[in-house]
């Protein structure tokens, strides 16, 4: 007996519109897997991946500088300004200073709060090795004209630092979208923020004699940091980015000259020896800081105050003075 409700063949075009769906979708897969495959392997051929890199920026209308380094091999990484220190060492520690002006750290928290987006401005390069290591987790990957790519993120409150966050409670951040436009040299051309009423911002390139190396000329509200010296060493830089060096580094910039001393214990180490200006770090070398600059004392007062004696005797005068009235 045929079923009224069901007309001939509706199961069979049911049946093949679900597997044509299942298909397309298989094959839209497939191909966003193909692009970030692609588009890896074409990064790859551009990033630097030997050598090391240190960069000095100065404030345009202050005397503060920034200082910045990056070792290809290991991948070791620092950024410091203003009062601040972010690095990771050549085995993978993250240190960062507990507050700015304060110790050196090696941090064992969220990683998220430690990351080498301190370098995006001034070494574009970071970016694109990001965006090589996550192509799989783009939204959006298109080919540009001139050879390069554009592609798009969609970062929690449009910070890539935040991709793995997960938030605490029924908070939901929003999603922002990001376009990484990158030409056909392999160098990260502008970024785009989608749903921002923002121009994309855009990169300004310095010459560099290293092409695998490529840094920003400038960067910052009105390009404010500008580069005034970089360095290359085409060896492995390992001891030139260990915690000691590069601390030592920031410190004699300038950038954490209210640092006493630095300290490569953890935020777990103990709080009282933390707190004792006079401990040692936990390496045992002793701070190279000179001391701060004494307050000078209040000048000595005279044992007599004859300003508050001269008043006192004017309230006296007028006190006899009423009485004798009253008599």
């Amino acid at each position: 007996m045929t079923d009224i409700f069901t007309p001939p063949g509706f199961v069979r075009r049911v049946n093949a519109l679900v597997a044509c769906v299942v298909l397309c979708g298989a094959t839209a897969a497939a191909s966003a897997q193909s692009e970030a495959e692609e588009l890896r392997a074409w990064l790859r051929e551009y990033l630097p991946r030997k050598g090391a890199i240190h960069a000095v920026y100065e404030a345009a209308e202050t005397d503060h500088v920034s200082i910045f380094g990056f070792d290809a091999e290991t991948g070791a990484w620092y950024g410091s300004f203003l009062g601040k220190l972010f690095a990771r060492d050549p085995a993978g520690a993250l240190y960062k200073t507990s507050q700015p002006y304060g110790r050196v750290e090696r941090w064992e928290g969220n990683p998220g709060e430690v990351s080498d987006t301190a370098l995006d401005d001034p070494f574009p390069f970071v970016t694109l090795r990001f965006t090589a290591e996550n192509a799989h987790r783009a939204e959006r990957i298109r080919r540009a004209r001139d050879g390069g790519w554009a592609v798009t993120y969609s970062f929690p409150l449009g910070d890539r630092n935040l991709l793995d966050w997960t938030p605490r409670g029924t908070y939901v951040p929003e999603n922002r979208a990001r376009t990484y436009h990158i030409n056909g040299e392999g160098r990260l051309e502008s970024i785009e923020w989608s749903d921002w009423d923002a121009d994309p911002r855009i990169i300004i390139y310095a010459d560099s004699e290293m092409s695998s190396f490529p840094i920003a000329a400038s960067f910052g509200v009105h390009q404010g940091w500008r580069l005034a010296k970089v360095s290359y060493d085409r060896q492995p830089g390992a001891p030139e980015f260990s915690i000691e060096a590069v601390t030592e580094r920031a410190r004699s910039a300038g950038i954490l000259e209210r640092v006493t001393r630095w300290s490569v214990a953890s935020a777990s180490s103990d709080p009282a020896q933390a707190a004792d200006p006079s401990a040692v770090a936990a390496t045992g070398t002793e701070s190279s800081r000179r001391p701060a600059p004494q307050f000078p004392e209040a000048p000595a007062r005279s044992s007599f105050d004859w300003p508050l004696i001269g008043v006192g005797v004017v309230f006296v005068a007028v006190g006899i003075y009423a009485w004798v009235r009253r008599r």
